[in-house]
């Protein structure tokens, strides 16, 4: 093929397509599209970077075709580009509109006119904002009306290039740490970075989207920032991964620490920047990216085993909220929450190592009421218990209901239906433990403590027999631990009972000499009954002994039967005393005469 013979020589980093823009204007032609055509070339194929385009290109203008295929953005699959032996993303070249920085070309222009100023092909990356000569930003000029001539670098400077010397003359600077590693990772070389082994696109395209998260929220998005903006978000992405020691973690939990989300999760704490990760997570060269991401996630959130996210799978949970700290330990919510306030003041996520011991303990011991119900007794008599050492919590704290130990529970119901015997109903002289309790003027839940330390020697349990208040116990024994033994009446008082009996007279009648006046009865206080008692002095039953004696005593010493006893005295003319009918008979001693100790309180003298 002919070489043409006016052209010109391609500057270090110079793109094909910039190289025609300026051979074009020296021919005089406007559009570099037109010259590329009229040389032959299939224009869209050049302004794609097809290789087979720039090698017939480079063969007709005498340049170096490896040199300007490698500054070139050739197209690969997937949307993605070549450029310098790196595989980019599409979203990192731009490539409709020219991008440049004003001081660089002001100096070319300075240096050799109109046609020395060309074109850097790094400038049309995205993450490329500042020069790193001049510290001037990176501006990008108006393209045209068709995107046809987008790329013409040489006709659109020339067309704004009193624009560009202006811009040039702004005083404005800014670092370019960022920038600076770009180009030497570009150029082929590693600078002594522990993320130089990733990919150019992993880098890049990940401080910028960190860089806005960490900078102005998880929200916000890159398209609504400002170039200015987005290149100090980069540079402090950049800045901290070059500080870590620790990869991306310090990074992420930054970003993670600033969301202001009252309602945390790993979506709404990275924003944008997790749908972006979404977009690459298929891409082998962000595999150690994601890995970490998800890696981080899972040591943060509540993730469940088995869960993936970023195509990583979480083979163990590590963390719990509330709410999955309950539902795995069969707590109630609300009772979590209060139990874990300390450990969720700062954020409602859990470290598994840490909550998972507490919680299972805790799972093992139950709250007052199902304790209460495992014992057998109400809530109410629980509370007794505890009140008197019977039961203890082995968990409490503020603003939270004690726990019980199941297993201590278990040891009190042991101790208090191990000591009990079948019986079949109320066996005598015995009652259940809370009439018990009623009848005796004892607590109920001393009573229990008197069965645990065995100092009742009867405790009756009926077949079925589940709640500890439904067990028998000896009212008088019950009696005699709680008040000591038996001593009453007191000396020189006899109860009725032992009056009736001595007197050979019934209850009935026994009263009414009682309201008559002719046994004086006076109300003494009964302790092991605890309640009043009438007892009537011996003295006062001898002065009535004296005066009276009855049918009954007379029937009782003659041992036959009271009628006969009757029917004698009827004989002799003795009459029994006029009183009601309905009372046993009385005679006056005077005139029945029986033997002296008929009748008298000696024959009934109590034990």
């Amino acid at each position: 093929m002919t070489t043409l013979l006016l052209t010109l020589p391609a500057f270090s980093g110079e793109p094909a397509i910039g190289l025609a823009s300026r051979i074009a204007m020296k021919h005089g032609i406007t559009h570099v599209a037109d010259f590329v055509s009229d040389l032959g070339v299939n224009w869209p194929h050049f302004q794609n970077g097809r290789q087979s385009a720039i090698e017939e290109f480079a063969d007709i203008v005498g340049a170096d075709c490896g040199l300007l295929a490698r500054e070139s953005f050739q197209p690969r699959p997937e949307g993605r580009f070549s450029f310098r032996g790196h595989l980019l993303d599409r979203p990192m070249a731009h490539r409709r509109a020219v991008r440049l920085c004003p001081r660089c070309v002001v100096d070319d222009d300075g240096r050799g006119g109109r046609l020395e100023r060309h074109s850097r092909a790094h400038w049309q990356l995205a993450q490329f904002r500042t020069c790193p000569i001049h510290g001037a930003p990176i501006i990008t000029l108006p393209r045209p009306s068709s995107l046809r001539y987008a790329m013409d670098f040489a006709q659109i400077v020339d067309n704004k290039f009193e624009f560009i010397r202006h811009e040039a003359a702004t005083e404005t600077f800014r670092t370019s740490h960022f920038e600076t590693w770009l180009l030497t990772r570009l150029e082929g070389q590693k600078p002594d970075h522990w993320f130089d082994n990733l990919a150019i696109s992993v880098v890049a395209q990940f401080c910028e989207k960190a860089g806005v998260a960490l900078c102005f929220g998880a929200q916000a998005s890159p398209g609504q920032l400002t170039e200015d903006q987005l290149a100090a978000a980069t540079g402090a992405a950049f800045k901290r991964l070059t500080s870590s020691t620790q990869g991306f973690q310090p990074l992420l939990c930054e970003i993670w620490k600033n969301c202001p989300s009252s309602r945390g999760g790993y979506y709404s704490n990275f924003g944008n920047l997790w749908r972006w990760l979404l977009t690459v997570q298929s891409d082998q060269r962000y595999e150690p990216l994601v890995s970490e991401v998800a890696e981080f996630v899972f040591d943060n959130q509540p993730i469940p085993a088995g869960t993936f996210l970023l195509g990583q799978e979480c083979r163990a949970r590590r963390c719990h909220s509330v709410n999955s700290a309950a539902a795995t330990f069969g707590l109630n919510t609300s009772r979590t929450v209060r139990l874990l306030k300390k450990m969720t003041e700062k954020g409602r996520i859990l470290s598994v190592d840490e909550v998972e011991p507490l919680l299972s303990t805790l799972a093992s011991h139950l709250p007052r009421v199902k304790a209460a119900k495992r014992l057998g007794v109400t809530p109410d008599m629980f509370d007794r218990f505890k009140h008197v050492g019977l039961v203890c919590p082995v968990f409490s704290t503020e603003n939270v209901a004690d726990l019980y130990s199941q297993h201590n529970i278990d040891d009190l119901r042991n101790a208090v239906f191990g000591q009990s015997v079948l019986v079949q109903g109320p066996p005598p002289g015995c009652s259940r433990i809370a009439a018990a309790a009623s009848a005796a003027s004892v607590k109920a839940e001393e009573i229990i403590s008197m069965i645990v330390e065995k100092q009742l020697s009867f405790v009756g349990r009926e077949q079925g027999a589940h709640r500890i208040c439904d067990l028998y116990v000896n009212r008088e024994e019950l009696r005699d631990l709680a008040y000591g033994p038996a001593a009453w009446p007191p000396e020189g008082w006899l109860t009725i009972e032992q009056s009736r009996a001595a007197l050979h007279l019934n209850t009935e009648t026994i009263a009414w000499f009682m309201r008559q006046g002719h046994l004086p009865a006076r109300r003494h206080w009964n302790e092991r009954q605890r309640r009043h008692n009438r007892l009537i002095a011996e003295a006062d039953l001898a002065v009535f002994s004296d005066r009276y004696v009855s049918l009954g005593a007379l029937a009782a010493e003659a041992r036959i039967q009271a009628n006969h006893v009757a029917r004698r005295l009827e004989r002799k003319g003795i009459m029994p005393i006029d009183f009601p009918p309905n009372l046993n008979k009385v005679f006056l001693r005077d005139e029945a005469q029986p033997a002296e100790h008929v009748g008298r309180i000696s024959s009934v003298k109590p034990n």
